[in-house]
């Protein structure tokens, strides 16, 4: 079944999105929370729904965020980014073979996207305009994709933080979330740069 969630932020997608997608999602553990206690294992069902609630919460903390970042953009990146890995899992970069393959896993992604996305949806339009927003996630040059995908790599400091298993984050992932923290904070303009900058600093610091 499809959530609130699904309904409010995946808004290209909830509608056509097949029950077996949706399902695999729910299935699919993340590979880097395997440190984790028992019982505290994340889905990516779970880490997709938790991302606009993040970026929600950013912009209460920040009213003028959306004066430089368009939020629905995000919340479509948001809606499509981790679809492939209903077939293919997930690779964590906290993965030992990660460097090893991450290349070839990128480029299947791709394929299964453009291969399976046509069965949920079947109007052409629509199909390119999710294929065109997935690969402005995947090449994150945009403020969009930036915000999108450091999002997506600080919600394991969201989530462990909830937990209370900060100590349990793997400390290579988050070399990356410290990078794409600064990297979306250089493309803000002031006055959000500074304070934003200063936030995410506290939070990625323990």
């Amino acid at each position: 079944m499809i959530n609130e969630l699904d309904q409010m932020f995946r808004p290209y997608v909830a509608q056509e999105m097949i029950d077996e997608v949706r399902l695999r999602l729910r299935a699919e553990k993340r590979w880097g929370n395997v440190v984790l206690p028992k019982g505290l294992k994340e889905t990516v069902e779970e880490h997709v729904d938790n991302l606009p609630v993040i970026l929600n919460e950013w912009v209460d903390l920040f009213p003028m965020l959306p004066e430089q970042v368009d939020i629905n953009k995000v919340k479509k990146q948001f809606g499509v980014h981790d679809d492939p890995e209903a077939v293919d899992g997930d690779l964590s970069y906290a993965h030992p073979k990660h460097k090893e393959l991450n290349g070839r896993k990128k480029r299947k992604e791709h394929l299964i996207f453009v291969t399976f996305l046509p069965k949920i949806i079947p109007d052409p339009v629509r199909n390119a305009e999710l294929i065109s927003v997935y690969n402005e996630y995947e090449q994150r040059k945009t403020k969009e994709s930036k915000c999108a995908n450091l999002i997506d790599k600080f919600e394991a400091v969201w989530w462990a933080e909830i937990h209370n298993c900060m100590d349990k984050l793997n400390p290579k992932a988050m070399e990356l979330t410290r990078y794409l923290a600064q990297d979306f904070t250089e493309s803000l303009d002031e006055p959000l740069r500074t304070p934003m900058g200063i936030y995410l600093t506290r939070k990625l610091t323990f």
